[in-house]
């Protein structure tokens, strides 16, 4: 269990807008933001950043979940 906690922990909680874009099948930076508008994607805005947490991306990705607003 100890093993697998640790594993968490090195995962990283947000990504980037261009490492979200990829980890989406290569949509575009607009795209992502335009989702973020129609509701379709959390983004998270922190100072001058833009984020986008690897739930939401696992919940876009995820079999079933459509392609609403692409």
């Amino acid at each position: 269990m100890e093993r697998h906690h640790e594993a968490a922990l090195d995962e990283p909680i947000m990504v980037g807008t261009a490492e979200a874009s990829r980890l989406l099948g290569g949509i575009s930076r607009a795209t992502l933001f335009r989702w973020d508008r129609a509701g379709y994607i959390r983004l998270v805005r922190i100072g001058g950043r833009t984020l986008v947490p690897i739930s939401e991306i696992r919940r876009i990705a995820a079999p079933g979940a459509g392609e609403a607003g692409r």
